[in-house]
């Protein structure tokens, strides 16, 4: 199996509690050269990014709420601040606004193979939150945080009563019924959907042409499932850290993990994530595992 890629449900608009400078989310680029994560200091949650060729972070935004970065194709970060959706340049520069003035905009995902369409959720017009791309709208009462299937055809996002998708506007159908799951994650062929609900991982068909199953049962807090780069399993922290679970059941402990969220590498299979700082114990850094040589990414005592 290859080595794990977990992603985080994202806190999307909540505040957090007083807390010691912590990294979280991390979330690496299509090229592999660059890694967002949330650095979490007091009430204030910054997005940042490590430059892993140049050696350094850029600073790029804070907020009282979780940014939710996603990536272009070519490297473009997009992001949530004070309720809109903007995108930037991963050195800090050329930033765009993307929603209008209107309501509130957040959780973006950018679409595959698009260096310009966007998925978000927004009150504009909504009773709750709805489902927009591009400017459109998709879906109502959508939550969570959607999920390009790795096509860009098809997005999958989250109501109370289940997973679903769609393929266009007012085209949205349920593939899994279960109360209040967490966001889903495509397989890398776009044949399945994974997801945590009830204290269980589940996948299920991306057509629904089959009920879930249960692939592993987690702890109270555990992140959303992400796909290993070859489809044979699902990563995800749970209990303080980074495991593996194949599709045949068999489970992996790979790393301790001080907070949640995890991203693998498609380009060397490299594992970024929120573990123990040894210069700064009281501290959780981002940490770059490659081939078992963990390095320290990001995160320090000041």
């Amino acid at each position: 199996m290859r080595k794990p890629l977990v992603l985080l449900p994202a806190l999307l608009l909540t505040h957090l509690p007083i807390l010691p400078p912590q990294d979280w989310w991390p979330v690496f680029s299509p090229s592999g050269r660059y890694v967002a994560f949330t650095q979490v200091t007091g009430n204030t949650m910054t997005l940042e990014v490590a430059d892993l060729q140049m050696h350094r972070t850029v600073k790029i935004a804070a907020n009282q709420g979780q940014l939710a970065p996603s990536w272009s194709k070519a490297d473009r970060l997009a992001f949530s601040l004070g309720g809109k959706i903007y995108t930037e340049s991963p050195n800090g520069t050329a930033r765009a606004r993307v929603t209008s003035a209107e309501g509130r905009s957040f959780a973006p995902a950018w679409r595959p193979g698009s260096s310009t369409q966007l998925a978000y959720l927004t009150t504009i017009g909504a009773q709750n939150t709805d489902l927009w791309v591009a400017g459109t709208l998709w879906a109502r009462d959508a939550i969570g945080r959607p999920a390009w299937s790795p096509d860009g055809t098809t997005l999958a996002f989250q109501r109370d009563d289940g997973i679903y998708v769609t393929t266009a506007p007012g085209a949205d159908r349920k593939v899994a019924s279960i109360s209040n799951p967490q966001a889903p994650a495509w397989s890398p062929d776009g044949r399945e959907i994974a997801y945590t609900a009830a204290r269980k991982i589940w996948i299920v068909p991306a057509d629904g042409s089959s009920a879930p199953r249960a692939l592993v049962a987690v702890g109270v807090i555990a992140s959303d499932p992400a796909w290993v780069p070859d489809g044979t399993a699902v990563a995800y922290t749970s209990a303080g850290a980074v495991w593996e679970t194949s599709l045949k059941g068999v489970t992996n402990r790979f790393h301790a993990a001080t907070n949640a969220g995890a991203s693998v590498s498609s380009r060397n299979g490299a594992i970024a994530f929120p573990g123990p700082n040894p210069k700064c114990p009281s501290h959780g850094a981002v940490l770059l595992d490659t081939a078992g040589h963990t390095t320290t990414l990001a995160g320090n005592c000041t």
